[in-house]
């Protein structure tokens, strides 16, 4: 019986050291991203971002999702079943990557697009059809 009980303690104090009581992930207030400064930019390109299958359950109308130049917000992305709709800005000599930043509502996490666009005059990055699906990671 001893033994048992002494079993029983090792195995409740493993598990308790092993779970993480902290959270390795930041939550965020809605960033309501906007973006302003739109005269300096003459040309565009347009994304249509599904989110991977991992995120879809975390999914609601209010999830924002931007397009990044480094840190400088060059569009916002507007929800529609489930696809994010992005204008992407660039003056017309830039030489620029971009990067998406997604915010979800329900989890109150930001996430990362794990991937990086140049960006291209007159294109497009996905289509409703066929939208692009990025992988995101939270930061």
């Amino acid at each position: 019986m001893k033994k048992s009980i002494y079993v029983i303690v090792l195995i409740i104090s493993v598990l308790m050291m092993s779970c993480n009581n902290g959270n390795d992930v930041n939550k965020y207030d809605n960033p309501n991203w906007t973006f302003t400064d739109k005269a300096e930019y003459s040309v565009s390109m347009t994304a249509a971002i599904q989110l991977p299958e991992n995120l879809n359950p975390f999914l609601t109308k209010d999830d924002q999702m931007v397009a990044l130049v480094g840190e400088e917000i060059r569009g916002v992305a507007n929800l529609y079943d489930g696809i994010f709709y992005i204008q992407i800005l660039a003056a017309e000599d830039e030489v620029v990557n971009i990067t998406f930043q997604y915010w979800s509502a329900k989890t109150q996490y930001k996430y990362l697009g794990t991937e990086v666009f140049p960006f291209k005059q007159d294109t497009q990055l996905g289509t409703p059809d066929k939208p692009l699906v990025i992988n995101f990671i939270a930061i």
